[in-house]
């Protein structure tokens, strides 16, 4: 039998492994740089911190992350993930929140397990009441803050889960790089009852009487017993008239649900 040269290779290409090349994503650890850590955690909350890093470059990107309670503190390990190819030069920053769970009423110290460098500290009071939260905070579905002819502003929306509720009164604190906000809710003096299952609009501009300049984490506890944790870079020399801060505002008083 006469086999001709075409056929002999390709029967000897068919019987050989095919290499490719391994871009598959790769998990691996990295070290986080900064923790923003809110005051005034009772031992009934859902606890959340604001973590931030830095990427070797853009063939990685942000993965899961692990939290374990070792003795000497809360370790958390940041994770991403690597994908072989063409890669840029510059790095990549990253920030996300971390949620801790609950807690028994202590101080942590909050490391990187990665680098084992500690970031921060987290204290944990014994709440008031062991069942309940101190106050009942509003559903939060926006927030900023802008500076104005007045100072800074802060400005919160969102939707109330009854007619007879109002924001009774919004608290603000502010513990080194951290702003705390408490949107309180209470029983609205005068209230008309809306269609079943109505959900009120709500608007609130809140006059601060500071904020530091430069980055910090916004943390407003909520109705869902979690928070909204937002990192601001507030610059004290914006200018309150631009078009910018004036659209910013008319966008965001003239929402509707």
């Amino acid at each position: 039998m006469k086999w001709s040269l075409l056929a002999l290779v390709a029967i000897f290409v068919a019987g050989q492994p095919v290499f490719a090349d391994d871009t598959s994503p790769k998990i691996v650890r990295v070290a986080l740089k900064k923790a923003w850590v809110p005051v005034g955690f009772d031992d009934n909350d859902q606890i959340e911190i604001m973590v931030a890093g830095v990427l070797p470059n853009s063939c990685y990107q942000i993965g899961p992350y692990e939290v374990a309670q070792t003795d000497r503190g809360i370790e958390i390990t940041q994770y991403a993930y690597y994908v072989p190819g063409h890669c840029s030069g510059f790095t990549v920053p990253f920030n996300r929140t971390v949620g801790l769970g609950i807690r028994a009423s202590s101080v942590y110290p909050i490391f990187d397990a990665t680098s084992g460098r500690q970031l921060h500290e987290l204290s944990v009071r014994t709440a008031a009441n062991p069942s309940l939260e101190d106050h009942k905070y509003a559903p939060v579905t926006s927030a900023t803050i802008l500076h104005e002819p007045t100072g800074p502003v802060l400005y919160l929306t969102g939707n109330l889960p009854s007619p007879s509720l109002h924001i009774k009164e919004v608290k603000v604190s502010m513990s080194e790089d951290v702003m705390v906000v408490l949107p309180i809710m209470g029983e609205a003096p005068h209230h008309h009852a809306g269609p079943a299952g109505a959900r009120p609009y709500y608007q609130i501009r809140k006059q601060l009487t500071h904020v530091p300049d430069g980055t910090f984490l916004l943390h407003i506890r909520t109705f869902d017993g979690k928070g909204i944790n937002q990192l601001q870079n507030y610059n004290i020399q914006d200018d309150p008239h631009d078009a910018d801060h004036s659209e910013c505002v008319r966008q965001l008083m003239g929402q509707q649900p």
